[in-house]
């Protein structure tokens, strides 16, 4: 699927299965990153108990205000992120969004605020960059909240390094070469991960058709054998009628007037059993015998329905079947109960075809 330049902003919504691809793996990487931060934080507020730094007093006291609240900060996200199951659906993503906004907002905020202090003490600005990766490594950002969120974060610092202080040619040149930096790597990460959900999503549609249509048979789009071995274990533990049955003469109907009329015949069969007892309980069982498969019906109204077959089919065909009812407990008793079904439609055909024994 090619992506557009409205993709490649991210100003698009996109698919909800892509969207909960990203959004898990901003959850996953949150229970990690936010360990990372915490961290960092916890030792940064027993280093500031230590050792004095040149602004001291007042300034040394919000220092350690900011160290809390971004330590607070990644605390709810972690939290957030535990309870979080890791599926499709799984989560709040109204939620996430507020969550990781509160993170991210404290992040950059007060990676400004102690940026700064240690700027105007002569020191390197290596908070404000180490949260800033930490950002662009992990999380995956939509470009244009990126581009606010540094663009604001670096306009911000950058100006109030210039009112309290003088800005060097190097310290500009750097703060525009990180900037481009930034935001160049959130961009290649963002589309290529986009391009990496989506692929996997494709993959994951077209597995899932595929396995819906190794449950049907092409010609007559009815369930096959494999289907019905799936639909059978679920009947266990529960009342069910079942029915084999096949059209009479068949082979007569592809040696006279060609396979090609057998296969409409078939066709016709299969959507008139479709129309009495619906898709979910027909199935093609093989060549040209049909299967239907009911839980918990009326052993009267299952006959009822295939007399009602019957008529809807007129003189074009005819049919024999042989149904049975049971309780299946087991696998085992589910395979008698079609061998069963299978002698009363041979004494269909012996009693001279067109009827159903049960």
């Amino acid at each position: 699927m090619p992506i557009r330049m409205k993709d490649l902003i991210g100003i698009v919504p996109l698919r909800s299965d892509v969207q909960s691809v990203i959004d898990i793996s901003n959850i996953r990487t949150a229970r990690f990153g936010t360990c990372i931060i915490m961290i960092f934080q916890i030792f940064s507020l027993i280093f500031s108990l230590f050792f004095q730094v040149q602004d001291g007093g007042s300034l040394l006291i919000w220092r350690r205000v900011a160290y809390i609240i971004t330590f607070l900060a990644s605390l709810q996200f972690f939290i957030f992120s535990l309870f979080q199951k890791p599926v499709s659906g799984g989560f709040s993503r109204v939620g996430l969004g507020i969550s990781m906004s509160i993170f991210h907002f404290c992040l950059c905020s007060l990676g400004i605020f102690i940026s700064l202090l240690d700027y105007l003490d002569h020191e390197q600005i290596f908070v404000f960059i180490t949260f800033q990766m930490f950002i662009v490594g992990l999380f995956i950002l939509k470009p244009y909240i990126a581009f606010i969120i540094f663009s604001l974060s670096f306009g911000i610092l950058y100006f109030l390094m210039q009112k309290y202080s003088q800005v060097s040619l190097t310290t500009n040149m750097g703060f525009v070469v990180l900037y481009v930096f930034l935001l160049m790597t959130d961009g290649i990460q963002y589309w290529r991960y986009l391009r990496i959900a989506r692929y996997n999503v494709q993959n994951h549609i077209m597995a899932e058709q595929m396995k819906i249509m190794s449950l049907y048979d092409p010609l007559t789009k009815l369930k096959n054998r494999l289907a019905l071995k799936e639909d059978f274990e679920k009947s266990l533990d529960s009342m069910i009628v079942l029915m084999i049955c096949d059209i009479d003469d068949f082979k007569i109907h592809n040696d006279t007037y060609g396979h090609e009329h057998g296969d409409d015949v078939l066709e016709s069969f299969a959507r008139n059993l479709i129309k009495v007892f619906g898709t979910d309980h027909c199935y093609r069982y093989g060549g040209d015998e049909f299967l239907v498969m009911l839980s918990g019906e009326n052993l009267e109204t299952f006959v009822a329905k295939f007399e009602e077959c019957r008529q809807n089919v007129g003189d074009a065909y005819h049919f024999s079947g042989g149904y049975v009812q049971g309780y299946p407990k087991i696998p085992e008793d589910f395979q008698r109960l079609m061998n069963q079904a299978d002698h009363n439609l041979y004494k269909a055909k012996q009693n001279g075809k067109n009827q159903i024994i049960g």
